[in-house]
């Protein structure tokens, strides 16, 4: 699970914390990544290199060494060159560094099964504070994409209340194996998952604040 809680400033830059908590096969990842990175710092270091525009401040992980506890990194930092002006609008991509930028699935045909190896949950939470003079002008619409009962699930619920936005994704595969006459299936089901992803919420100045 990905927890990203955020402000925004007026001139669209981003400040806040991204809280990693990690279980079973993931967080077996995450330890053998630690593992083999050079000491923190490179492992930061490397961590702000994946992901254009973020500065970490501060860094703590818990339960690293105890193997059959979940890991969780909090990770406090700032944020730049992840909205757009355009005059005085601005456009944000609410999965920030999160999204599926492509589909995994790109071949037209396939004539053997698709295997993921194992169930996968993917669970991110944003929680975005807009500055003051700033409105929603625009937001993405909230779906759910099924595929094969509840095989796939793909949840993307978003709102704003009071000047903060809140956005859930869910991504759930609970059967690894897939049959070769369900992949056209499954290669539309992640294309709606990428083009959800691309998705910006726009956000305007009010006309008190160009005052």
């Amino acid at each position: 699970e990905t927890v990203v809680t955020l402000e925004m400033d007026q001139q669209g830059d981003f400040s806040g914390t991204i809280v990693f908590d990690d279980k079973d096969y993931a967080a077996a990842y995450k330890r053998e990544e630690i593992k083999e990175s050079k000491g923190q710092d490179d492992y930061l270091n490397s961590f702000e290199a994946d992901n254009e525009g973020l500065d970490v401040e501060n860094y703590r992980i818990y339960n690293l060494d105890e193997l059959y506890q979940p890991i969780r990194e909090i990770f406090e930092v700032k944020i730049k060159g992840q909205s757009n002006l355009a005059g005085d609008i601005f456009y944000i991509n609410p999965m920030f560094y999160e999204r599926m930028e492509s589909n995994i699935f790109r071949i037209e045909e396939r004539k053997y099964p698709v295997d993921f190896g194992c169930p996968l949950h993917e669970v991110y939470k944003l929680s975005l504070k807009l500055p003051e003079g700033f409105v929603v002008d625009d937001l993405p619409e909230s779906v759910v994409y099924e595929f094969g009962k509840k095989k796939l699930l793909f949840y993307y619920k978003i709102e704003v209340n009071e000047g903060l936005i809140m956005l859930i994704n869910e991504l759930h595969i609970n059967d690894s194996l897939f049959l070769y006459d369900e992949y056209k299936e499954l290669k539309e089901f992640f294309n709606g998952v990428v083009a959800k992803h691309s998705e910006m919420i726009v956000l305007k100045r009010t006309e008190s604040s160009l005052e």
